[in-house]
């Protein structure tokens, strides 16, 4: 119980004056002054708290508007800022190989079509046959067995001679296991008279060591004919060509049977081991009766 003494005057009165506290008189700052200190620790220890909640809450970041969304797919695409994209026109579409674009245009009557349309319709083919020769090539790493579909190997040797299918389609024939990998290729660098890059990289390929190994005996004695490059290599050559050789040895043993091309005028024999019996005769006998793989039979 708290009891004031007397009158008070002024705010220092009050506080030193004195007050009867458990019926002992004490003076008012020595009452309020605990309080005081007690009231200020609490306040602190309550601004602590508040401040430690604050800081371990995490910032949320705002969610992107639907205009800021727009923006960033358009950014991404390519497209200008504000603007929707353009519709992809007739000419675009058959220059993408888009069937019924090409159809359209294929439609036309030559004196009716223009010179972009014609570059779209190429263009476009092109493109199909770059498609199909990548699905051509998936289907056969998945199933090396539709190799044996004569209507595979044909498409397959279409593409070889492409100018933007032919990597494809050769790495196609390089991937098949057996001998039909290197009789595929032999045909694409020897099927034709006229050399070009496809012919060249089928030769590359088919003499690497990827695909080397896997020719088949009678087109192995083919290749080492041609590769040979002295008289006693292609002497030796002879008789497996008699035991194994196909008519795809002709054209290296026509070569041996020259009696010029060597010498500083072309006129001497490249091959005088061989002009002694008939082997190189026998050779020749032997290879041409022996078809070789028909390959889109």
């Amino acid at each position: 119980m708290v009891d004031q003494f007397g009158p008070v005057s002024t705010l220092r009165d009050a506080l030193v004056g004195r007050v009867r506290v458990l019926n002992r008189p004490m003076p008012l700052w020595g009452v309020l002054a605990p309080v005081l200190v007690l009231t200020a620790m609490l306040a602190a220890l309550a601004v602590g708290v508040a401040g430690g909640s604050a800081r371990s809450t995490p910032e949320v970041a705002p969610a992107p508007s639907a205009a800021a969304e727009s923006g960033e797919d358009q950014r991404a695409s390519g497209a200008p800022s504000g603007e929707q994209r353009k519709p992809v026109s007739l000419l675009e579409k058959a220059a993408a190989g888009e069937p019924t674009a090409l159809a359209t245009l294929e439609q036309k009557k030559p004196n009716e079509l223009a010179t972009d349309e014609a570059l779209a319709v190429a263009r476009g083919k092109v493109a199909q046959d770059v498609a199909a020769a990548k699905k051509l090539r998936e289907r056969l790493s998945a199933d090396p067995g539709l190799a044996k579909d004569k209507k595979v190997v044909g498409d397959l040797l279409r593409f070889a001679h492409g100018r933007e299918t032919s990597q494809d389609a050769l790495a196609t024939m390089a991937a098949l296991p057996g001998p039909l990998s290197a009789d595929l290729v032999y045909e694409v660098w020897t099927g034709t008279a006229q050399r070009s890059d496809a012919t060249e990289l089928a030769r590359a390929i088919l003499l690497g060591k990827d695909v080397r190994p896997k020719a088949s005996p009678a087109l192995g004695v083919a290749l080492d004919l041609r590769e040979a490059t002295t008289c006693e290599e292609s002497l030796a050559l002879l008789t497996r060509a008699i035991e194994q050789g196909d008519k795809r040895a002709l054209v290296p043993i026509n070569r041996l049977a020259r009696r010029t091309g060597c010498g500083p005028n072309k006129k001497l024999d490249c091959y005088p081991c061989l002009r002694e019996g008939d082997l190189l005769k026998r050779a020749f006998n032997a290879v041409r009766v022996r078809r070789e793989p028909d390959l889109l039979r």
